[in-house]
């Protein structure tokens, strides 16, 4: 079977609570390579539930780094958010981490990445809102509403300059 086949049975198997056996199904489809699965296995591992599954920060960081290396945007934002917060004294927070993969998943298209982005640049030292407009422009473009709605307070009130 392959790692699509047994995501889908992963996926069926969590709906129904049974989330060990959809752990282990995802963990076969992910070490195939499926992304999807590396990036559901991470999340499982992060949020642990339980009994069932314990939380464990490092196989939680090494399921989703296999998913953003291969380039799934929603693996690298949720990464940035890992190291954002840490998850545990293995892994701590990272601020360094947390900005590069946010840059990552934001150069990869994902809109919340680039918000995230677009507000570090504004509350840099100094603020650089010419970069943080383009990155909220792109997220604009993904047809994100938090993106429009602070475009529109930037050019209402002028804010950093800007008309």
């Amino acid at each position: 079977m392959d790692g699509s086949e047994l995501r889908l049975q992963a996926e069926e198997l969590r709906k129904n609570g049974k989330l060990n056996d959809a752990l282990n199904l995802y963990t076969e489809a992910a070490n195939q390579g499926d992304i999807q699965s590396q990036y559901e296995c991470g999340l499982l591992y992060f949020y642990g539930s339980s009994d069932i599954i314990a939380r464990d920060g490092i196989q939680a960081v090494e399921y989703m780094t296999q998913a953003a290396e291969s380039g799934y945007s929603k693996a690298m934002l949720q990464l940035a958010r890992f190291y954002k917060s840490g998850i545990d004294e293995n892994v701590p927070r990272n601020d360094v981490l947390a900005q590069q993969w946010t840059v990552k998943a934001a150069q990869a298209g994902e809109s919340t990445a680039q918000i995230q982005l677009a507000h570090s640049l504004l509350q840099s030292v100094p603020p650089e809102p010419k970069e943080a407009i383009i990155w909220y422009e792109k997220a604009a473009e993904e047809s994100n509403i938090r993106a429009y709605l602070k475009l529109a307070e930037i050019y209402e009130f002028g804010q950093f300059g800007i008309d």
